[in-house]
């Protein structure tokens, strides 16, 4: 799913890491795969590398996951892109989320669960996406732990929690931008301009003809609005809101030059993901290409070391 937008962030100038939660990706499992585990989880990688301030990126389950990590710790936090999530007390499960938090269906549901299945879904939902992206996907549901560990992580997501949270995103006081697909049936759009009236200064990017799985779906037009934010962060451009789509190119304008990292995870709707942040370098003209374009992408468990975009693992 970051494939994409991490090459482009690194060609831009921007250290990209793309590190896979615990049982996502090739992250061994870590149980508990609660909520909170996950957020702890995040919290370990960002300290054992001391990243410093990041540009945090999060999409479905990664937005519960890494805004929750953002609002304990606003001193990490440089900027925000926020994508096909929630973040709200009193917000509701999609079926297929109810079906996995039900003790016994959601059992049921996973056992039905084919790599084949699966692919021919997410076809349907991420128009665009071939077999490389569905096999990134399928590797959280590549065994039973990761199974079990995909229904702790929805049994644990109770919106309640998410009052003590109310009105910190917007303290967090960092350039946001909220991007999203007209047509997400997971994440609907109402969610998008609830977040731009909750964080008065955030820019609100939506995309028409776009559904959940925006990043697979439109990868290049998607990725040129994130890094047109984050080159904004570097210029130090003023944020604005725009309630409309807007052209592939567009240039998303913010505040201070920041810091970032870009992460991921998995599980939406039936997979998720969510990103973190990157380092951008000092940019000098005679940097090359080759060395812009170079990221890394680990397990949460490992040390990351830069390493070629034809290397990476992929998105999810």
């Amino acid at each position: 799913m970051w494939r994409t937008l991490l090459r482009r962030a690194a060609d831009a100038g921007w250290r990209a890491l793309a590190p896979d939660l615990p049982g996502y990706g090739d992250s061994e499992p870590q149980p508990p795969h609660t909520w909170e585990r996950m957020v702890d989880a995040v919290d370990t990688f960002h300290a054992d590398r001391e990243l410093g301030p990041v540009a945090l990126c999060v999409h479905d389950w990664g937005g519960l996951i890494g805004l929750r990590w953002a609002c304990d710790h606003g001193d990490r936090v440089s900027a925000l892109v926020i994508s096909g999530t929630g973040f709200f007390p009193d917000g509701r499960w999609h079926d297929v989320a109810r079906t996995m938090r039900t003790e016994g269906q959601g059992e049921e549901l996973l056992a039905r669960f084919t790599r084949d299945g699966f692919g021919e879904l997410l076809a349907r939902l991420a128009p665009g996406s071939g077999a490389e992206e569905a096999d990134e996907y399928f590797k959280a549901f590549a065994d039973p732990v990761r199974r079990a560990g995909q229904l702790e992580l929805y049994r644990s997501g109770d919106f309640e929690k998410l009052a003590p949270y109310v009105g910190r995103l917007d303290a967090l006081g960092v350039p946001t931008l909220v991007l999203w697909g007209a047509d997400d049936p997971f994440a609907p759009v109402a969610a998008a301009h609830r977040f731009a009236r909750e964080i008065p200064h955030a820019r609100l990017e939506v995309l028409d003809g776009v559904g959940h799985f925006l990043f697979d779906e439109q990868p290049e037009r998607v990725a040129a609005i994130v890094v047109g934010f984050l080159d904004g962060l570097a210029l130090g451009q003023p944020g604005s809101i725009v309630n409309s789509s807007m052209p592939s190119e567009t240039t998303i304008g913010s505040l201070p030059s920041a810091r970032a990292v870009m992460a991921r995870g998995a599980s939406a709707s039936l997979v998720a993901n969510w990103a973190m942040a990157t380092l951008r370098p000092p940019r000098t003209p005679a940097r090359s290409r080759t060395a812009a374009a170079r990221y890394a992408t680990a397990p949460i468990g490992a040390a990351t070391s830069p390493r070629s975009a034809s290397t990476s693992n992929g998105g999810s």
